[in-house]
């Protein structure tokens, strides 16, 4: 350590020298100075993977959010690449998201008639996997491509009509600028299983992201399209508008909270679909921050409200206007493992939440997921 104290003292601008210093006191049981040198250079983008991993250990890795370009230090073309596999194995008390119903109401033109019936959530335990490959590349240094693939499976041995598997292509490109920054994006998914009638799912959106010193404010508007294989009058697409809002908090700087907003519309390509035309309001918050070292807890609220414009059925409640309100509530903590020689792996556990009621009893439902196991990204 004194002969770093002396590299300080002769040269204290020295970008590798304040590196190793602030690394040094770390391994010392003194982490204030890594702290701080992590917080100002959590914007920069010309650290060394190494370095960067050492710095920010806790960075999150989302199979779903393609990562950032490694530009290293050359002003030339380059491409990044990374992957990643994720395996938690838990227990759902709702696989197939079914109400739980002993009777039902038919309204027919006689009058009224109670049936009953046995519907009952079916619970059971279950196995997340996911794989996914990513790619990016930064022809100059405002501009990054990037492009992914990604497949997702659930299987649950007690109940196998529930399993589902879900494959996606995803491509984006991001422009940015002093202050602001431009994005394009467009992906297709395929979504299957034994009682889930197949379907595709395609989108494309564009977003304008302003910068204010920490925080950060994103418009954005995008156009999905549904196609499913046997029931085409469910084809449907939906237009949505969304603005997004993320800062740290004041108190604690490397939390980080977000909150969304966003409204739609959904058409029917058949007048025949049940409901007709359907409006969409959704409203989400996020806080993610560390709890130590190497663990983050990454906490998710959101609330979807949705309205058709006409009856659903003339059988269901004298064939009444739908509205559906559906609430989900999630925490993650994830703990690396770079320490305990698993470089790359990180230990999660997982719980969400998720209940929807409706004025037709037949679309309620609650259902809760415990899952734990391992995600591992290189």
């Amino acid at each position: 350590l004194n002969w770093l104290e002396r590299a300080m003292l002769l040269d204290p601008g020295n970008l590798g020298t304040q590196a190793d210093y602030a690394l040094a006191l770390s391994a010392l049981g003194e982490p204030l100075a890594l702290q701080e040198l992590a917080r100002s250079w959590q914007g920069r983008g010309d650290l060394p993977p190494a370095l960067r991993a050492k710095l920010f250990p806790i960075e999150r890795r989302n199979a779903y959010t393609l990562p950032n370009v490694r530009l290293g230090y050359a002003p030339r073309q380059i491409w990044g690449f990374q992957g990643g596999v994720s395996v938690v194995v838990g227990h759902e008390t709702n696989l197939d998201r079914s109400p739980r119903l002993t009777e039902i109401t038919l309204t027919l033109p006689g009058g009224p008639v109670e049936l009953p019936v046995l519907s009952a959530p079916r619970a059971g335990a279950a196995t997340l996997a996911s794989g996914s490959l990513l790619w990016a590349l930064s022809p100059v240094p405002a501009l990054v491509m990037r492009s992914g693939f990604s497949v997702n499976l659930r299987a649950a041995p007690s109940v196998r009509a529930t399993d589902w598997q879900q494959a996606q292509l995803s491509s984006e490109a991001l422009y940015t600028a002093e202050g602001w920054r431009a994005q394009v994006d467009a992906s297709a998914a395929w979504v299957g299983g034994a009682l889930n009638e197949p379907y595709r799912l395609t989108r494309g959106g564009l977003s304008a992201e302003a910068l204010h010193a920490a925080c950060s404010i994103r418009l954005a508007i995008a156009r999905e399209q549904r196609r499913q294989s046997t029931s085409t009058r469910l084809n449907a697409t939906s237009a949505i508008w969304m603005v997004e809002m993320r800062c740290p908090l004041p108190a604690a700087p490397d939390w980080k909270v977000s909150l969304n907003l966003s409204h739609g519309r959904d058409r029917p390509e058949s007048a025949e679909r049940p409901g007709g035309r359907q409006q969409l309001q959704a409203g989400a918050v996020r806080l993610v921050g560390p709890l130590g070292p190497a663990t983050r807890l990454d906490f998710n609220l959101r609330y979807v409200n949705v309205r058709d414009s006409t009856g659903y059925s003339a059988l269901l409640d004298d064939n009444a206007v739908r509205g559906l309100a559906l609430q989900q509530r999630s925490v993650e903590l994830a703990h690396q493992l770079d320490d305990y020689g698993w470089p790359g792996a990180t230990a999660v556990l997982q719980w969400q939440s998720a209940k929807q009621v409706s004025n037709l009893k037949l679309f309620a439902y609650r259902a809760d997921s415990y899952y734990g196991g391992l995600r591992w990204s290189w």
